[in-house]
């Protein structure tokens, strides 16, 4: 037997050996992904923790429009439920600012993988949405975000943070800061940019409304104005229309007896304190 031959047998046994291995080593990493992939999609403790917060409240927002100005003290409405499995918060407010109908959506999720918070923000007073995020380690302690927005008033860059802090099950407050002249947090990092000055810019009270004394039923109109008089400040629902709940002038007209009188029935908000059947988005 040439040492040729020898050789290519040698090798040919090496393969047949590693093959199994190969194989094992490739199940072994294909189930490691698939665990990893599932802890990542998997809701945890503070998705729960979040979840705690679903339900409906009663918001007092206390607002300087700049440092030192006399503040500005506003109460409205919020309804929170989790969304999409239980895996992001969702928050919808409304009321009135500065005497002006308000409406707005906030979304706070928690990825698993990076220990982050990622809030986001919209509503009726800006075309903007404001992304803030914060590393979070323990379900409970304070939430701390931070961003970054425009002032349409300037066209400069404004740096934004909050801290969330929840003193019970039914009560919590949040306070949002604006760096003045700086960035971050107000503190030196050493990247050469000025690190400004912090001010505070709202102090938001939260206590939850308990079951059966929530937000009044919502009327469906048009646009999105809040509702007036005695249900001032109270939560309109912005969830598409159920079968059969779509608006009248939706539907084809309906002929009623001479002499007889329309009877509107107003469509209950979803989830907690609304009689209505909760819209699942998940």
């Amino acid at each position: 037997m040439t040492a040729r031959r020898i050789l290519t047998l040698a090798l040919l046994a090496a393969l047949a050996a590693a093959s199994p291995l190969q194989a094992q080593d490739q199940t072994q990493d294909a189930a490691a992904a698939q665990a990893a992939m599932a802890a990542a999609a998997t809701p945890g403790p503070v998705h729960a923790f979040l979840a705690d917060k679903a339900g409906a409240w009663t918001v007092t927002t206390t607002m300087w429009p700049a440092p030192g100005a006399e503040p500005v003290v506003s109460t409205m409405t919020s309804k929170s439920e989790m969304v999409l499995g239980g895996r992001y918060l969702k928050e919808e407010f409304a009321g009135e600012v500065f005497g002006l109908p308000f409406a707005g959506i906030g979304y706070t999720g928690y990825d698993n993988t990076t220990g982050t918070i990622t809030a986001t923000w919209i509503d009726n007073m800006s075309t903007a949405t404001m992304v803030m995020t914060g590393k979070y380690a323990q379900a409970g302690d304070p939430m701390e975000v931070a961003g970054r927005m425009i002032d349409p008033a300037t066209g400069g860059e404004v740096f934004m943070r909050s801290v969330s802090t929840w003193q019970s099950h039914d009560q919590g407050h949040v306070d949002y800061y604006a760096v003045i002249g700086g960035h971050g947090r107000g503190q030196d990092d050493g990247d050469g940019l000025p690190a400004g000055q912090v001010a505070p810019t709202s102090h938001v009270t939260r206590r939850r409304i308990p079951p059966g004394e929530g937000p009044a039923p919502c009327v469906d109109g048009p646009g999105d104005r809040a509702p007036r008089g005695r249900h001032a400040g109270r939560l309109r629902s912005a969830a598409p229309f159920p079968p059969g709940t779509a608006p009248r002038s939706a539907r084809a007209p309906v002929r009623r007896p001479a002499g007889s009188r329309r009877r509107r029935r107003p469509r209950p908000c979803r989830g907690e304190g609304g009689a209505g059947r909760a819209h699942d988005e998940g």
